[in-house]
Parts: structure tokens; sequence; C-alpha cells
């Protein structure tokens, strides 16, 4: 846990130096980290909501998309997700650095698609990496494609890029 405050405290500190902020309100800040699995069918629901419960250690929602015909509602089940916030979220981010990533085979960073100045994703194809999901992870062997969003509160992908460079978090 400290190593997290270490990362908040680091990380505003450098910012304020280097962007010559006048507000702190004006800080570069990640608001929330986004996991989420999406299926074309419900086959995979229940151990994909395990599988974010005991990655996150949070309880994941279920993602609805309603389709609409002629008078008739359809609510269907398009995946699931776990939004993480404040200290949960920056818990995420140091397991992911140091505890995840490593376990990647053939690593070299993330290639990060920019959604716009403000979000990020990132897709991991094998969830092996994760120890938690490792005791029962005949469970989990048809699920793939782990994607996480991380939104932010910032003036522009420059200042993004900054924080992901002081996580230690490598990019190609």
């Amino acid at each position: 846990m400290e190593r997290i405050y270490f990362y908040m405290r680091y990380i505003k500190l450098l910012s304020i130096t280097k962007f010559n902020y006048k507000h702190l309100r004006h800080l570069t800040t990640l608001k929330k980290i986004n996991l989420k699995f999406d299926f074309k069918n419900s086959i995979n629901l229940l151990s994909g909501l395990v599988a974010l419960k005991l990655i996150a250690n949070q309880t994941p929602t279920l993602q609805k998309e309603i389709l609409k015909s002629k008078k008739k509602f359809k609510p269907t089940i398009k995946g699931c997700f776990v939004s993480l916030t404040s200290s949960n979220m920056y818990y995420f981010l140091d397991k992911l650095i140091h505890l995840y990533l490593p376990n990647l085979q053939f690593f070299k960073g993330f290639l990060f698609k920019d959604l716009n100045k403000d979000n990020y994703y990132y897709q991991i194809e094998d969830i092996s990496i994760f120890p938690e999901l490792e005791d029962e992870f005949e469970n989990f062997i048809l699920l793939k494609n782990l994607k996480m969003d991380f939104y932010f509160a910032s003036k522009n992908s420059v200042e993004n890029r900054f924080f992901f460079q002081l996580c230690n978090i490598p990019m190609i």
C-alpha cells in the first residue's frame, strides 16, 4: 500500500514541476480503470464474472445491450466489467506493473490505442498471467481478451503518456 501512495505523491510532484500547473485541479489524474470481458454468447458469462472478481477484488456488473425491434425490447448481455477507482485503481495498477506484466511472454511494452485525449485502451489476450486465476485455471480456459480502459482527467495526451512513463509502464 505504501508504494501506491508513493506513486500518487511522486506523480503529482513531477507533473507539477514539468507542466507548470498553476492550480492542483489542472493536474493530470487517472480517474478510473475499467476491466471488461465481451461475450458473443453467454456461455462464458459466469467464468468472466468470477475472473473479474478474483482479479480486481471488486464485484463486477453485467454489460447489457437493448435491441429494439417493433415494440419489443430485448435486453441481451454483452459482457461484464468492473470499474476501479481511487485506491483500488492504484492497487491494481501497482499489481499490473510489478506482478502481471513481467509474466507476459514477448512483452516489449504497451501499444496504446488512443480513443481520444482522455482514454487509452489495451487488451490482454492471455489471462493466464494473473496468479489469482491459477488455482482454478481450467474454469477460465475459454476466456480471452481482457480489455483495460484507462480514463484520465487531463488537458492533452502528452500529460497522459508522461503519467504512464512515471509509473514505469513501458510504451512502444
